[in-house]
């Protein structure tokens, strides 16, 4: 499972942020041709980003380099909460998203193979984790939401609402009187949609959901396009990099069971299930 990524062997993990399962699936061929073998599963992946780092890396893992174009991962991230201090996990943590892309608001993936390019040739003795942001929003094909998020926007007050609720059903998740169906319940209630991010608003205001289906789907593409170009430049000039595993910290859902995107506590199969692809180069 990819809360158990450690229990794989492999040289190169792929990170797709808010990776869909049955999205990645439709278009896993296009990395049959360039490896020998290839073995994708479903496996439970967290809720959010954050659930994710803190469930997988328990330890120290000296022999190991994280690039991230996720903001949340830097050399200075920390979860007091959770006491996690990424800094201190890992032999050199390389923040991707330093390049960032003002114009489509993301770190580029192109951004972040040119860096793994240069990483992978210089610590050839390392295990290296790339973490890419996409599928994850900003959209590509929705770069024009800069200044029509600004006029879609909740009334602030209602958005600091909305975060105070959250919180309270954050906090009392651990009280068994069937949690789950008292937040779906008071989400209604409210009229919420299971949503508490300023760009995720603006989407579901400028968009269907076939739209934002078909927004997601590209960038899904786009990245992989990326993906395949950085494991054709391993095989030829990494030849001790052999095994990769692509796989997702979380999901990503669009509407169903009244949730959208993602957030933290759900056991939403769309945000929960995430695809695993072992390739051999």
């Amino acid at each position: 499972m990819c809360l158990c990524l450690f229990k794989e062997k492999w040289d190169v993990a792929i990170i797709l942020d808010a990776c869909r399962y049955n999205e990645f699936k439709k278009i896993v061929k296009k990395f049959k041709k360039i490896c020998k073998t290839y073995e994708l599963k479903p496996v439970i992946g967290a809720s959010t980003t954050v659930e994710w780092l803190v469930r997988v890396f328990k330890k120290t893992y000296e022999d190991i380099i994280y690039i991230s174009a996720n903001p949340f991962i830097g050399k200075r991230a920390s979860i007091p909460i959770f006491s996690l201090h990424l800094s201190q996990k890992f032999f050199k943590i390389i923040e991707a998203w330093r390049e960032w892309d003002e114009r489509l608001n993301t770190c580029l993936p192109s951004t972040v193979n040119k860096i793994s390019k240069r990483v992978l040739k210089k610590y050839k003795n390392k295990r290296v984790i790339i973490h890419y942001i996409q599928p994850h929003a900003p959209y590509r094909k929705a770069y024009f939401l800069s200044e029509k998020i600004k006029e879609k926007l909740p009334h602030p007050l209602a958005f600091a609402a909305r975060k105070i609720i959250s919180t309270i059903l954050y906090k009392i998740r651990y009280l068994d009187f069937g949690y789950f169906k008292f937040k779906k319940f008071i989400l209604r209630l409210l009229g919420i949609k299971r949503t508490e991010h300023f760009l995720e608003d603006a989407y579901l205001r400028l968009f269907t959901i076939k739209e934002l289906r078909q927004l997601y789907r590209d960038n899904l593409n786009w990245v992989c396009e990326h993906v395949i170009e950085l494991l054709l430049f391993i095989k030829r000039n990494c030849p001790e990099k052999k095994i990769v595993v692509i796989t997702s910290d979380h999901g990503e859902a669009f509407g169903e069971y009244n949730e959208y995107f993602h957030g933290p506590i759900t056991t939403n199969k769309y945000i929960r299930i995430v695809p695993f692809l072992k390739i051999d180069l």
